[in-house]
């Protein structure tokens, strides 16, 4: 995503997985279903992975990987074109994770899906990125392709500690 003018036409476009899931711990999933569509004229739920819950039960009811999925159904069901996912991967057990995983690479080959995911680890998305972002305090400090950057690094072994203070290798 270059750029994007945020407002009420945004939100259509956007849809938005936040790493804290509370926000509609109180409702039954029926409620949050119908809540979320009364926000959207194109919405479209369905049931994603083969996750078959209660629609009478509470979200608060659900584990942390129903929540996720259930979040993800609600996100998607908006027919987005931008999906913004905040660090919820690495709560999911791997099982969930490949679901999970699976209908967002599903969504961006059917529908052309634009994806932009924060993680504190790599290896809970490692395999679905293109491009990696790194952010410190706000600034950009890396922008580049996988590729690219999988050819620019280089594996050293050795008992030298190079995170110590007199070191100028950056580490990541």
């Amino acid at each position: 995503i270059d750029s994007i003018a945020v407002g009420p036409k945004t939100r259509l476009k956007t849809a938005y997985i936040p790493a804290s899931l509370s926000l509609y711990d109180t409702l039954s999933l029926k409620n949050a279903i119908s809540f979320q569509k009364s926000f959207y004229h194109n919405f479209n739920y369905r049931k994603l992975g083969g996750l078959d819950l209660d629609m009478n039960r509470k979200i608060k009811a659900l584990s942390r990987g129903e929540k996720t999925l259930f979040a993800l159904s609600l996100a998607l069901a908006t027919n987005p074109e931008y999906l913004l996912i905040d660090d919820v991967l690495h709560f999911l057990d791997p099982y969930l994770r490949e679901i999970f995983l699976n209908i967002i690479m599903q969504r961006i080959e059917e529908q052309h899906l634009s994806v932009i995911i924060a993680a504190q680890s790599t290896v809970d998305i490692e395999g679905v990125l293109d491009r990696v972002v790194i952010l410190d305090k706000g600034k950009k400090v890396l922008d580049q392709s996988v590729e690219s950057l999988k050819r620019s690094f280089v594996k050293i072994y050795t008992e030298w500690d190079p995170s110590a203070k007199e070191s100028n290798l950056p580490i990541i």
